[in-house]
């Protein structure tokens, strides 16, 4: 296999002996040539040099300077003067300036017709074809004729006028060689070249030199600018053999639009989820045969078999024996034609991604390519699930890494500290039975105040899980954790739901209070203290309950309930700051109702100012 490596230093070898000489650069279509080559004379063009004695006064003496060089592409170049005239322009306009690549032979020839018609590139027809005469006949050849020790790349071969023929070509190269000193890259896909024949009788005689390139994973590993999700590109690459460096730009550059476009860094896991699945819709939107080389399965068909709401019905098709002896109908034979392609393009993805299918940022995926519409909401929604997945996998990582140091009886330093730490954040994740074996290795290692902080926190934990709305509200829905009646938190929990069978009593009370506020502006009298036993749990049924009223009747209510006379400066600010918590947690779970609260909450200051 010629590989980019091997390829570039057998150029180098060839083209910096200086020896006149013509090589054939081919490789299958879109499988980087060009971009080998671009590459690769960026790289080395200060290698490329070309000996000139010069005579001075006292000695002769021997220096280098630049060979010159010229980059055409020949798409649709239409006969041999066009040829010699883009070889020509380019030439000399790289002897005075840096090499210019991809040539717009256009603006050279109005150059030479400015310097042929004495100024000006207007005229009648008859005075242009006048000045293309001139300037095939007489400029051209002038330059062309001096043109030597010239390294010339042409590209595009198969894209060429069907009026110029492969033989000029060849005699042309062969002439540049043998006449001129210089050195031809002739870079194309001879496979797909209409002039296939007349290349094989002469390609012998002309090229000294058959370079193929059949593989491109190095070029892609250059273009691609996360080297961690490099083996997903490779993976691809081998099982499915898509070597076109066209696609991977686009894969990439999609790719990049989307980390763009979303709201935060995605993980790894994520970012390795949105590259499989790019890669296989692309595949399917730029160069289906590769899916199923018969059929050539139209897009928007691909995106209906796979897309995962749909699947299961073209999982169960059922379909008759096509072998039996009973005559099928046109309608059985199409479905018995659509599932065996169905079933061709499944078993082509297997290796690289076996069950494959449409759905969360595959659906993104689609809309950007097929409307070139970028989902936000659906996007910004998976991130989120990202950041909670990546949390909960990170927490996880660390908690069975302590453990393992704990298991291991050589704990590294700041153990306990390290580990209440973890053990913090997974009070609302692990059950009971874990929480307070948690609590039993603090303790273990004399760690007193950290054992009380964790304690403290799994009891809030616990008291809230009991009181709030569709909770825990009895020991059979903890049964999980808490079987043992002689664990840590077995008397606490059962205390907790016993004293939250009151809590609709308080409920009451509390919402009459408020409400005779709201609506009357009633006060009740002598209730000093009565507010002690206020908490988060019964604040949240209370201000998100059913009220008549005015359009923002909710918010003259919440802020009745802060601005309540009878409350001291603690309460008054205890109550606001559970409020403020409360409706941030509704802006992050409705996501209807972030932009109203996130804009009530900037104009008064996290209820602080024009509350009246």
């Amino acid at each position: 296999m010629a590989n980019v490596e091997k390829l570039e230093d057998k150029l180098l070898e060839l083209i910096q002996h200086n020896n006149p000489l013509a090589i054939a650069l081919t490789g299958e279509w879109g499988i980087g040539k060009t971009y080998l080559w671009k590459e690769f004379y960026k790289a080395n063009k200060e290698n490329f040099v070309t000996n000139k004695k010069i005579d001075l006064e006292t000695s002769k003496k021997e220096s280098f300077i630049a060979k010159k060089y010229a980059y055409i592409s020949l798409f649709g170049l239409d006969s041999l003067d066009s040829l010699k005239l883009a070889i020509a322009t380019e030439v000399q306009t790289t002897s005075t300036e840096e090499s210019i690549l991809n040539t717009d032979v256009s603006t050279h020839f109005k150059k030479l017709f400015n310097f042929v018609g004495g100024g000006s590139t207007g005229g009648t027809a008859g005075d242009i074809r006048f000045g293309i005469n001139i300037g095939n006949k007489l400029i051209t050849n002038i330059i062309m004729s001096h043109l030597k020790n010239t390294l010339v790349c042409l590209d595009d071969i198969e894209r060429k006028s069907k009026n110029l023929p492969m033989s000029e070509v060849m005699g042309l190269v062969n002439y540049l060689k043998n006449e001129r000193n210089c050195q031809v890259i002739m870079i194309l896909h001879d496979a797909e070249s209409e002039d296939k024949v007349d290349f094989e009788k002469q390609k012998e005689k002309v090229f000294d030199e058959f370079l193929v390139l059949d593989e491109s994973l190095s070029i892609i590993k250059d273009i691609i600018e996360d080297e961690k999700l490099f083996p997903i590109y490779e993976k691809f690459y081998q099982t499915l053999s898509v070597k076109n460096l066209r696609f991977y730009q686009r894969v990439q550059k999609f790719l990049c639009m989307i980390f763009e476009k979303s709201n935060s860094d995605l993980s790894f896991d994520s970012k390795s989820q949105i590259l499989k699945s790019l890669l296989v819709i692309m595949l399917a939107h730029d160069i289906p045969s590769y899916l199923d080389e018969k059929t050539s399965i139209s897009f928007e068909k691909f995106v209906e078999i796979f897309d995962k709401d749909n699947m299961s019905k073209y999982y169960k098709l059922s379909l008759p024996n096509k072998n039996s002896n009973k005559k099928l109908t046109d309608e059985q034979l199409q479905n018995i034609q659509e599932s065996e392609n169905i079933e061709n393009i499944r078993a082509r993805l297997r290796p690289f991604y076996e069950h494959f299918s449409i759905s969360n940022w595959g659906k993104v995926i689609v809309t950007l390519i097929r409307d070139l519409d970028f989902n936000k909401d659906l996007a910004d929604e998976l991130s989120i699930k990202d950041l909670i997945n990546e949390k909960n996998l990170k927490s996880n990582r660390l908690m069975h890494q302590l453990l393992d140091e704990y298991h291991s009886l050589e704990p590294m330093s700041r153990f306990p500290e390290r580990f209440y730490k973890m053990a913090s954040e997974r009070v609302n994740k692990d059950n009971l039975n874990v929480l307070s074996f948690y609590c039993d290795i603090l303790r273990d290692y004399g760690a007193k105040d950290l054992e009380a902080k964790i304690i403290d926190e799994i009891e809030k934990y616990i008291l809230f899980e009991v009181t709030k709305e569709n909770g825990k509200k009895t020991l059979n829905d903890w049964r999980f954790s808490t079987a043992d009646p002689n664990y840590r938190f077995h008397d606490f929990l059962s205390k907790t739901i016993a004293n939250n069978n009151s809590q609709p009593d308080k409920l009451k009370s509390y919402s009459d209070i408020f409400f005779d506020r709201y609506k009357f502006g009633g006060i009740v009298d002598n209730i000093e203290n009565a507010f002690k036993e206020l908490d988060k749990n019964i604040l949240e049924k209370i201000i998100w309950m059913e009220i008549e009223g005015e359009q923002d009747y909710r918010k003259k209510f919440i802020i009745s309930i802060i601005t309540y006379p009878q409350l001291d400066d603690i309460d008054r600010d205890n109550i606001r700051i559970w409020i403020l918590e409360l409706l941030r947690d509704k802006a992050i779970n409705n996501k209807m109702s972030k932009a109203p609260i996130e804009g009530w909450l900037t104009h008064t200051k996290d209820l602080t100012e024009r509350l009246y």
